[in-house]
């Protein structure tokens, strides 16, 4: 490592390696609790590594990059590639795939790149400041997608470009919600060959080539949208239209076409097609629930900013002190409680009745969650103390578990338990909280749903005080007369 140069833009480099022989990255010299990022035309036109430090995000175009830390594909051995001082057991950074990321940007008249593993200090495990940098760039981790030009997004990892055919886990992934949801411009990577061409179903994706005949980048919400399409043609920009019209393989860059992958692509689509109004809340609060993390504070963490929920990032606090803290700063916003109903099938929280469901194993939610493409209208609104019990009012009525079964009974969607309807007081209540309202897009047909009104299924468990024990589904009209309640739900 050499001297570093100065910045022309009156900011500094913290790091400044040739590529050429480069075997190890280092930020040890980057103070903590700053913004980072590459210096693309001095990768590209002078085969240095620099990285520049700022005190604010730039106000000139940066691109930001979203990938899983699990390669798709390992690297040549004989391909050039270096280590990030602190996580020297994860795969190597290769230096030609950093070339690739750095063209596609430029291409998007960006010369600065934000990435993590070179912008954010990985030495935390022996370095005090670099555990303050790490909870400091979490936290501002809205800020830096948010303000980014474009995202370029590697499904497969930092390795070997996947196709447009190969299976990953990127979808699946915590931080990657936001990293699709905050940017003004998604654009997906990909190994290609094919040329300038269009992907075609019943609206078309351009895919538009980075390297001729290896590399080209594809909307983000195209194709999602095209994953969950059984049949596409190809059609090449540069040949007759007359010409046979290929029909591709389906694609599985970003997921598959399982029932677990289908509600994952459609949630996401709800969020990415929603960005201004409550249906959106719901959508993420129903990809966090499908996605997983490798620290449980990260299920939040990912998505504050989303939600404009701030939280002092310290993965020592408890998950279920940091939902309730989360969720009461949400309704103190004058936001709803969205996350009641994002998967009625699953049943409410073990323990902690009213606040949402978290991550509960991959086979279990993979086998459970139904119909994703809608959200919850005229959700409750209310306070949550600091036991996680959620106050509000809504129309109820008392109930009784059945033995019987039949359309006018209540039935409780987990299990299929019904409750009739009781004329006066009893231990068990349903309370509206919400309808069901189809997210509106042109790419999916629309459906009528018979049932829309969403029902929470109350035990008591002291005077004013309840727990939820379930969710149902009933008729529109079905709360017409009954009374107005309070009602004090958690445990």
């Amino acid at each position: 490592m050499c001297a570093l140069p100065q910045s022309p833009q009156c900011n500094h480099y913290v790091a400044d390696f040739p590529l050429d022989g480069l075997q190890k990255f280092s930020l040890t010299n980057a103070v903590p609790r700053q913004y980072r990022f590459v210096d693309i035309q001095r990768f590209i036109q002078d085969g240095r590594l620099s990285i520049q430090a700022r005190s604010d995000l730039p106000a000139e175009p940066y691109a930001a990059v979203s990938y899983v830390w699990r390669v798709l594909k390992s690297n040549p051995p004989d391909e050039p590639a270096f280590e990030v001082e602190g996580i020297d057991d994860y795969p190597k950074v290769p230096i030609g795939l950093l070339k690739t990321i750095c063209t596609a940007a430029s291409s998007f008249k960006c010369d600065l790149l934000w990435l993590d593993k070179l912008c954010i200090r990985q030495d935390s495990s022996t370095s005090q400041d670099a555990s303050k940098d790490n909870a400091w760039q979490v936290e501002h981790m809205y800020r830096i997608y948010s303000s980014c030009s474009v995202c370029l997004i590697l499904p497969g990892g930092l390795g070997p470009l996947a196709t447009l055919e190969e299976k990953t886990t990127w979808l699946e992934r915590s931080w990657t919600l936001q990293e699709s949801l905050a940017p003004p411009m998604g654009k997906v990577l990909f190994a290609w060959t094919k040329g300038e061409a269009i992907l075609q179903s019943n609206f078309p994706v351009i895919i538009e080539e980075v390297i001729p005949g290896k590399v080209a980048a594809a909307p983000l919400k195209g194709l999602l949208q095209l994953t969950l399409k059984p049949n596409i043609q190809l059609l090449p920009i540069d040949v007759d239209n007359n010409d046979p019209r290929p029909t591709i393989p389906p694609l599985t860059l970003l997921g598959t076409q399982s029932p677990f992958h289908t509600s994952l692509i459609m949630s996401l689509l709800g969020a990415l097609e929603h960005t201004n109004d409550t249906g959106r809340l719901n959508a993420i609060w129903r990809c966090t629930i499908l996605r997983t993390a490798k620290l449980p504070q990260d299920m939040l963490y990912s998505i504050m900013g989303l939600m404009d929920i701030t939280l002092r990032v310290d993965y020592t606090r408890h998950v279920n002190d940091l939902v309730v803290d989360f969720t009461a700063q949400l309704l103190a916003k004058g936001w709803r409680a969205d996350w009641l109903g994002m998967a009625p099938e699953l049943g409410p929280h073990r323990g902690r009745s009213a606040m949402p469901l978290l991550p509960i194993g991959g086979g279990e939610v993979k086998a459970s969650l139904g119909d994703a493409w809608w959200w919850l209208r005229d959700a409750p609104t209310g306070t949550i103390d600091t036991e996680g019990f959620l106050t509000f009012t809504s129309r109820a009525v008392p109930i009784a578990i059945s033995t019987q079964h039949g359309s006018d009974l209540i039935t409780r969607c987990s299990d299929g338990t019904t409750f009739r309807i009781l004329p006066s007081a009893s231990t068990h209540y349903a309370a509206i909280i919400g309808h069901r309202e189809q997210y509106l897009s042109g790419i999916f047909s629309a459906a009528i749903y018979p049932n829309s009104t969403l029902l929470m299924l109350l035990e008591r468990q002291g005077e004013k005080t309840f727990r939820n024990i379930g969710y149902a589904w009933a008729r529109e009209e079905i709360g017409e007369g009954w009374a107005w309640g309070e009602f004090r739900v958690g445990g």
